[in-house]
C-alpha cells in the first residue's frame, strides 16, 4: 500500500503532486451530480432535471456532513503519522470507521422519515415532488456506503496516499456512468434511474477499496472484531470532525433555503439554478482539490513540529489556485450560454442561467481563496474558526440577502445569485485576519506536542 511522507522534499512540488490525485478524484466523484443531470437532461424533462437537482441537494448536505467528519480523521491520521505515531492512527482508524458507520445508520433512518416534510418546505414544484422524493430515498438507502468509501479516502489521504481514493472513485464514476446509460437513457426510469445508478456505483467502489487494502495486508483488516470504540479517540474525532460536519452541513442547508425560494420561481428556474451549480462545482475543483491536500500535509507537518514549512504551503497553494479560479471566471464571464448548453438542450433553461451566472461568477474567483485557507486552518485542528466564519457569513449574510432579494418586485435569478460572492467575501476577509493575526502557530505547537506526546 502507498503512503507518502509530506513533511520533506520541495513544498511546490509535493504539494502540486500529492494534489493532482486530488483533483482528478474531485473531478469524478463531482461528474456523479453532472452525469445524472446531464443524461436526465438530455433523456428527460425539465421537471426530472428539477427533481434531480433537488435530490442531489439534499445528499449534497448530508454527504457533506459526513465528509467533514471523515476529514476529522484525515487531520488526526495525518498528525500521528507525521509523528511516527502508527499505533495511535491504527486505533484512530479501528474508531473512525465503527463511529462514522453508526452516526451515518441513525442519519438515514431519521431522514428517510423527514424527507416528505422537507421536500414540502423546499416549496419543491408539483411536477418533480415525485421523482425528488424517490432521488432522496434510494441515495439514503445508500448512505452506509458514502460513508465507507470517505473514511477509506480520508485515512489514506491522512497516511499521505491520494493516489488510490483517485482509484475508488475512478471505478465508481464509470459504474455511474455505465449504470445512467442503462436505467435513464434506456429504460426511461429519470431521478430514480440515476439515483440507483449512483448508489450501487458507490457501494461497488467501497467494496473493491476494502478488498483491495485486505490483500495488500493493511494494519486494519476490516474484520468485525476490530471495530471498536476507544474512547479517547471517539472524543478527539468528533472534536476535529464535528465543527467540520457542522459548517459543511449548516452551509448546505443555507443552499437549501435558496432553492426553496428558486422553487418558488417555477421548475425552468430551479431546473436552471441546478445546471449553474454543476457548472460551478466543475470550476472550483482545484480549488476543493488544493483545500484537501493542504489540510492533508499541513496535518502532517503539524504532528512534525514544521510550521514554517506549513506556511509556505499555505502560500503556494494559494497562488495556483487563485490563478485556476481566474482562469474559470473568464470563461464563465465570456461565454456563459456554451457552458450550460453543455448541461441541457432547453432553451428556457439556459436563458435563465446565465441570468443567474452573471452576478453568481464571482463566487468563481472567491472560493478559489476561501477553499484554500478553510483547508490550511482545518488542517491544523482549528476546525472551531471555521465553523464561527461559515456560520456567520451563512445566517448573518448569505440568508438574510437571499430573503431580501427574493422580495423585489420582478426578482429574479440575477438578484439571488448576489447573495453567494458576498458571503464569500465576508468570509475571505475573516480568514485573512485569522491566518495573519490568530494565536493558531503558537497554540498548535502546544496542542501537537501534548496530544502526540508519548
Amino acid at each position: 500500500m502507498r503512503t507518502q511522507d509530506l513533511t520533506t522534499g520541495n513544498v511546490a512540488k509535493t504539494l502540486i503532486n500529492f494534489s493532482l490525485p486530488f483533483l482528478l478524484a474531485n473531478l469524478l466523484q463531482t461528474l456523479y451530480g453532472i452525469v445524472d443531470m446531464l443524461v436526465v437532461g438530455r433523456f428527460s424533462d425539465a421537471a426530472a432535471m428539477a427533481a434531480v437537482s433537488i435530490g442531489s441537494l439534499l445528499m449534497a448536505t448530508i454527504n457533506l456532513a459526513i465528509i467533514g467528519l471523515t476529514t476529522g480523521g484525515t487531520v488526526l491520521i495525518g498528525q500521528y503519522w507525521g509523528a511516527k505515531r502508527q499505533d495511535d492512527a491504527r486505533d484512530t482508524v479501528s474508531t473512525m470507521f465503527t463511529l462514522y458507520w453508526i452516526i451515518s445508520l441513525g442519519i438515514m433512518a431519521l431522514m428517510l422519515l423527514l424527507i416528505g416534510p422537507i421536500l414540502r418546505l423546499m416549496n419543491t414544484p408539483r411536477e418533480s415532488f415525485l421523482g425528488a422524493l424517490h432521488y432522496t430515498q434510494i441515495c439514503l438507502a445508500g448512505l452506509i456506503f458514502t460513508t465507507g468509501y470517505n473514511a477509506l479516502a480520508c485515512m489514506l489521504r491522512g497516511m499521505g496516499d491520494s493516489k488510490n481514493p483517485l482509484l475508488f472513485v475512478a471505478i465508481a464514476c464509470l459504474c455511474n456512468i455505465i449504470g445512467d446509460i442503462i436505467l435513464v437513457a434506456g429504460f426511461g426510469m429519470g431521478a430514480e434511474g440515476a439515483a440507483i445508478a449512483t448508489t450501487v456505483s458507490q457501494g461497488i467502489s467501497m467494496v473493491l477499496g476494502i478488498i483491495y487494502l485486505k490483500r495488500k495486508q493493511f494494519f486494519f483488516d476490516f474484520k468485525p472484531r476490530s471495530f471498536t470504540l476507544k474512547k479517547d479517540k471517539s472524543i478527539e474525532l468528533l472534536e476535529v470532525g464535528i465543527p467540520i460536519a457542522l459548517q459543511e452541513g449548516l452551509v448546505m442547508l443555507s443552499f437549501i433555503f435558496l432553492e426553496a425560494i428558486i422553487n418558488k420561481m417555477g421548475y425552468i428556474a430551479t431546473a436552471a439554478a441546478g445546471v449553474a451549480d454543476r457548472a460551478f462545482m466543475v470550476a472550483v475543483i482545484p480549488s476543493t482539490a488544493f483545500s484537501a491536500a493542504i489540510a492533508s500535509m499541513v496535518a502532517q507537518n503539524i504532528g512534525a513540529g514544521l510550521i514554517e514549512r506549513v506556511r509556505k504551503c499555505l502560500r503556494i497553494g494559494l497562488v495556483i489556485s487563485f490563478s485556476i479560479g481566474v482562469l474559470m471566471f473568464i470563461i464563465v464571464a465570456l461565454v456563459p450560454g456554451a457552458v450550460i448548453s453543455l448541461f441541457t438542450p432547453d432553451r428556457d433553461v439556459i436563458a435563465t442561467a446565465v441570468e443567474y451566472l452573471r452576478s453568481y461568477k464571482y463566487e468563481f474567483l472567491l472560493c478559489s481563496l476561501v477553499f484554500c485557507m478553510g483547508g490550511f486552518i482545518n488542517g491544523t485542528g482549528h476546525t472551531k474558526f471555521t465553523l464561527y466564519n461559515n456560520i456567520i457569513s451563512t445566517f448573518a449574510v448569505r440568508v438574510p440577502l437571499v430573503y431580501i432579494f427574493s422580495r423585489i418586485a420582478g426578482a429574479t435569478l440575477f438578484h439571488i445569485g448576489i447573495a453567494l460572492p458576498a458571503a464569500s467575501a465576508v468570509q475571505l476577509v475573516a480568514a485573512v485576519l485569522y491566518i495573519r493575526f490568530g494565536r493558531w502557530s503558537s497554540s498548535i505547537i502546544e496542542k501537537s506536542s501534548a496530544k502526540l506526546e508519548v
